[in-house]
């Protein structure tokens, strides 16, 4: 391939690192074989045709860089310059078809990015949404202790209680 760097054993190892993302995500989109091909390929997620190229794959979103993922920002599209970026692990398991949206606000959040911001465990803030609750009373009105997320290490009073 014109224009990679090469070392004596082929792709450099950024690159190698890089070539073995473009080439899992072609083949979880195209190879009907793949175990995750129900949830890219038969959905109808591709690859753009420019992106059948390393090369142009590699121009586009260069090296991937140390620790991060390829994540594609709308889960209903497909791979495209437009549409994928680099993010932590955190930032790509939040952003699937399967997370939970609700409007805080006037915009649309993630309801785990909302748990996070406000300090509160996310299976509380899902019981409270669930059972009805206004999505800014279920993030502000104190609530059972259990509610809420403690200081790493602190357990709740009825815990050390028990423990006792």
């Amino acid at each position: 391939m014109p224009g990679i760097a090469w070392s004596r054993g082929g792709l450099t190892a950024t690159h190698n690192a890089t070539y073995h993302i473009w080439k899992n995500m072609k083949s979880r989109c195209e190879k009907r074989h793949r175990p995750d091909y129900g949830r890219y390929g038969a959905r109808g997620i591709k690859v753009c045709e420019r992106w059948q190229s390393f090369e142009n794959f590699l121009a586009d979103m260069g090296d991937r860089p140390e620790g991060l993922q390829l994540d594609r920002i709308d889960s209903s599209k497909g791979y495209e310059p437009d549409n994928c970026r680099w993010v932590t692990p955190k930032v790509n398991a939040r952003n699937r078809r399967v997370s939970r949206w609700v409007e805080f606000r006037g915009e649309q959040r993630r309801v785990a990015d909302l748990a996070e911001e406000f300090d509160i465990e996310v299976t509380a803030l899902h019981k409270r949404l669930d059972a009805g609750w206004p999505t800014e009373e279920a993030l502000t009105r104190p609530g059972a202790a259990r509610y809420f997320a403690r200081p790493s290490g602190e357990r709740h009073k009825r815990a050390q209680r028990k423990a006792s």
